[in-house]
């Protein structure tokens, strides 16, 4: 069929491969914080997870099974006629022949097969495929797992393939920031975090870190169930997630002042205090407050991305969410210097920025990893390894003897052949000689 000879094409392989290195490329290289429209779209910022990389990596899959499947009764029929060519006649038509004569001190057929063979068998690890007892034809041979070298990298390819598009699929990295002393949830998991303590030790007159460690311990259903320390590249290990430890920070914490809208006016009603990544109730009111993001500098570019340009309180925003117990939410930015922005629409209160406190605890930075699919890759490392070894280190070789009585001798006839490394074969084909000649003397023609 059209179709199938199309989709087990190498010329199919080789267009998928261009197109992965050039998607891998752009993945590398466009950062996933850049916020555009049309990379959006495409998921130009996370190829690795996007649905048309993991469609190119599940349509080279599909290429090289079928490859693998059209080439495999090929090389089946190949060791069938491995096994048939052990009846072949004419040994001197092989690469490799030597016809040796064997002096009268040996005339007993059946016992120079058995030195041969032992000589063959133990010394140089041959295989006795088949015998002929009629016309004395002994066939040996070793290396046939080479002929699968290919087929088992095919196959290890097939499951690194599997395995990225598992970890495409179910895989997945978040960051969270967790205040010293205080919980988070985990994101696609159905239990949480808290920060039990967090250190950090510099180097002696200088405010560069020399380590630091985060104490995390892990809560399902209200109760500790584990605690590890986390320092970096010392990741903590838990429900098939690691947790790494990214970087660390004061928290911010901010003063707003919330009035009533009564008449046009706004009379005050009180002033609080919260934490950047906090939910609060605000105090005499029915409102929750998140402080979502705090910018010290803020400032929006051309194409609408919003950043901070320094750590210095320049231009200080707070972007909050504020919501009702009916579920009604509203989010907006406020400025320490530009109160008369624009303020709250949704409810019947004026919120203002007035104040930012001295830092008082540290916070945590942590990336949540799950690498589900991983260890299917590992599996297909190992798998390659071991077929790029097989077809390169190994050979399928393939040894000819017949014995043939003529008067008062015997004639030995060796023959052989090799599908590589066709030099080196040609010192273990004497070797082999060598070998057979221990056990009695030998007149070697070459």
């Amino acid at each position: 069929m059209r179709w199938l000879n199309f989709f087990a094409s190498g010329k199919l392989a080789i267009l998928l491969l261009i197109l992965i290195v050039v998607a891998s490329i752009v993945g590398t290289i466009i950062p996933k914080e850049l916020n555009n429209a049309i990379i959006l779209r495409l998921q130009l910022n996370d190829v690795y997870h996007s649905n048309w990389f993991n469609a190119l990596l599940l349509l080279f899959c599909i290429n090289l099974c079928l490859c693998s499947l059209k080439n495999l009764p090929v090389l089946i029929q190949s060791l069938k006629l491995s096994i048939r060519s052990a009846e072949r006649t004419d040994l001197s038509q092989l690469p490799y022949y030597n016809r040796i004569n064997i002096k009268d001190k040996f005339t007993n057929a059946p016992l120079i097969a058995s030195l041969m063979k032992k000589a063959i068998i133990r010394r140089h690890f041959y295989k006795l495929v088949y015998s002929s007892s009629n016309d004395k034809l002994y066939y040996f041979e070793r290396g046939r797992i080479s002929r699968f070298g290919y087929m088992i990298t095919h196959i290890s390819v097939i499951v690194i393939l599997v395995g990225a598009i598992t970890v495409g699929l179910v895989g997945y990295k978040h960051y969270i920031k967790i205040p010293e002393g205080e919980m988070s949830d985990v994101p696609n998991a159905d239990f949480k975090v808290r920060a039990d303590d967090f250190d950090v030790q510099f180097y002696p007159d200088t405010y560069t870190p020399k380590e630091y460690i985060t104490v995390l311990s892990v809560i399902e259903n209200g109760k500790t169930v584990f605690t590890g320390n986390i320092k970096v590249n010392h990741p903590l290990k838990y429900g098939g997630m690691k947790f790494l430890q990214s970087d660390y920070g004061f928290i911010d914490t901010l003063g707003f002042r919330i009035g009533k809208k009564v008449n046009g006016k706004v009379e005050p009603i009180t002033e609080f205090k919260i934490d950047e990544g906090e939910t609060i109730e605000i105090p005499k009111t029915d409102l929750k407050a998140t402080l979502m993001t705090y910018m010290p500098d803020f400032f929006i570019d051309e194409r609408g991305n919003i950043g901070s340009r320094s750590d210095e309180a320049r231009n200080p925003a707070a972007f909050l969410e504020i919501s009702d117990k009916k579920g009604k939410k509203e989010q907006l930015w406020l400025f320490l210097r530009f109160p008369e922005l624009k303020n709250i629409q949704k409810f019947d209160y004026f919120l203002e920025f007035v104040a930012i406190y001295p830092p008082s605890k540290y916070y945590t930075g942590l990336q949540v990893i799950s690498d589900k699919g991983i260890s299917i890759i590992w599996v297909g490392c190992f798998l390659i390894v071991c077929g790029l070894f097989i077809s390169f280190y190994t050979s399928h070789k393939k040894l000819w003897i017949r014995i043939l009585p003529n008067n008062e001798e015997m004639i030995v006839e060796i023959g052989a052949i090799s599908y590589k490394d066709r030099s080196g074969f040609e010192k273990e084909f004497k070797s082999l000689e060598k070998a057979c000649a221990k056990y009695w003397k030998l007149d070697i023609r070459y």
